[in-house]
């Protein structure tokens, strides 16, 4: 098929909890390098954009074919730049080489390394039928839910129930079920990327695409970045585009 899908995956320098983070090594390649060997097995993939401010990782990355016209500005590249600014910048980088084009735009944080590629090429085609649609993300059943577990610690530690427990429930089955955003993915059409606003939540018809949260952990601490490499050398997840527990 003809390729309809852009890919961003933005890999700044910069890390608060774990420096350094996507130089990293996690097995046979530095952590962000796992997000654009993902990207390159989806299905209907036309571009993979990695947005850094690193020139290492931006020569990482056009090594493995990937697209880095420029590096990232330092306004767009702080702690604290929202990540709808930096898609919308990603987007006008697309459009300067194919102006108004259609399709999709798949974020991947390399954050999040632990993905199925045909999770997502499945979910692209069930949002080409889908034209209401605007985009998807993807989300998992947490290990506890808070609607039966969730308190908050007020003044001097005490415990009240938590305000979204609007109904006290005497058997966890009798709970609702829970739902959160993992992080793994996100898709939007790429009409809708390139006015992207951080509550772009509230603005838009989203599909959601449930993956195991065994292959939805974040990294952000050593700790973060430990547990992973167990998952992976204990081959309790497996990537494909890793022969075997190298980490």
């Amino acid at each position: 098929m003809q390729g309809d899908v852009d890919v961003l995956i933005p890999a700044r320098a910069g890390s608060v909890g774990l420096p350094g983070k996507n130089r990293i090594r996690l097995g046979d390649r530095s952590l962000f390098l796992h997000s654009v060997a993902c990207a390159q097995r989806v299905d209907g993939v036309r571009r993979v954009l990695v947005s850094t401010d690193d020139s290492v990782l931006a020569a990482e990355a056009t090594a493995t074919g990937a697209y880095v016209p420029e590096l990232r500005p330092s306004h767009l590249s702080t702690g604290v730049t929202p990540m709808a600014d930096v898609i919308r910048y990603a987007s006008a980088l697309f459009e300067r080489e194919e102006p108004e084009s259609d399709g999709f735009l798949l974020l991947l944080d390399p954050t999040s390394p632990l993905r199925d590629p045909d999770e997502i090429s499945q979910a692209l085609a069930r949002i080409r039928k889908q034209p209401e649609v605007d985009g998807f993300v993807s989300v998992s059943v947490p290990s506890f839910n808070p609607l039966w577990v969730g308190v908050v610690l007020g003044n001097e530690g005490m415990v009240r129930r938590h305000p979204m427990m609007r109904q006290v429930f005497t058997r966890r089955q009798d709970v609702p079920d829970y739902w959160r955003i993992n992080g793994s993915f996100y898709a939007w059409r790429s009409g809708f990327a390139r006015a992207i606003q951080p509550d772009w939540l509230d603005h838009g018809a989203f599909l959601g695409v449930e993956t195991p949260e065994l292959m939805s952990h974040s990294i952000d601490t050593m700790a973060d970045l430990q547990l992973v490499e167990a998952l992976l050398t204990s081959r309790t997840v497996t990537l494909p585009w890793m022969d075997g527990p190298s980490v």
